[in-house]
């Protein structure tokens, strides 16, 4: 895990904060060379959550008021 990290450092698109705190490099996902891939990555997670409702893996619980 470390060495994927310190990659995705070096390509410039994790920011270290604090020791074992990271972040996207300001910017990085609002560069037009990106925004397709982290709306592909939203696109399959999204209906990788509506598969697992339709299957019963997971269920929506609305918290009380």
């Amino acid at each position: 895990m470390r060495r994927k990290l310190k990659q995705l450092i070096a390509r410039g698109v994790l920011t270290e904060r604090a020791r074992g705190a990271y972040v996207y490099t300001p910017g990085f996902i609002q560069q037009p060379e990106n925004i397709e891939a982290v709306t592909r990555g939203m696109r399959y997670a999204m209906q990788f959550m509506n598969d697992c409702a339709r299957l019963g893996l997971i269920r929506w619980i609305d918290e009380p008021e």
